[in-house]
């Protein structure tokens, strides 16, 4: 039952912290040390606890690393494939922004010209998407195993009062 609940927080909270950074505009939480990534690791330990036979009982230390590392490549996984969804839905929409955003800019910058230009090859796309997908593999662990350990410092700190 115990590794079921692992795994099943562990998804959730890889659910979560893949949605925030897959949704177009949503994911401009990350921007503040990479929040939403972390707020996976908050679920899974949530979830974990809220299930778990002995839910006030401090989880080990072993326990919120399996579980916030374990959000994170699951996390990982699941954001490259949602960005891929998006994409597919709304095209390339950060590249587009950018763009709107130097069309309202009295003086553009040549790099600025230049890079919008070689955004929009094939090859750096295809490049682009593997960038994401080993970013996303080292970023999502770390943040999601910081979140997990920050709630369960807090639960704890709070039930032992």
């Amino acid at each position: 039952m115990e590794n079921r609940l692992l795994y099943q927080s562990a998804f959730i909270g890889g659910v979560t912290a893949a949605l925030i950074d897959a949704l177009p505009y949503l994911n401009f939480i990350n921007c503040l040390c990479c929040l939403g990534i972390a707020f996976g690791g908050i679920i899974a330990v949530f979830y974990y606890r809220l299930n778990s036979e002995d839910g006030n009982e401090t989880l080990p230390m072993p326990l919120i690393v399996q579980l916030g590392l374990m959000s994170g490549l699951f996390g990982a996984v699941m954001s490259f494939a949602f960005q891929y969804i998006v994409f597919l839905i709304m095209g390339n929409w950060q590249i587009e922004l950018m763009k709107n955003l130097m069309e309202n800019m009295d003086e553009i910058p040549a790099v600025w010209g230049d890079l919008y230009d070689d955004l929009q090859n094939e090859e750096f796309q295809t490049f682009a998407g593997f960038a994401i997908l080993i970013r996303s593999l080292i970023i999502f662990p770390i943040f999601t195993f910081i979140g997990a350990l920050i709630t369960n410092r807090l639960i704890d700190k709070k039930v032992n009062r």
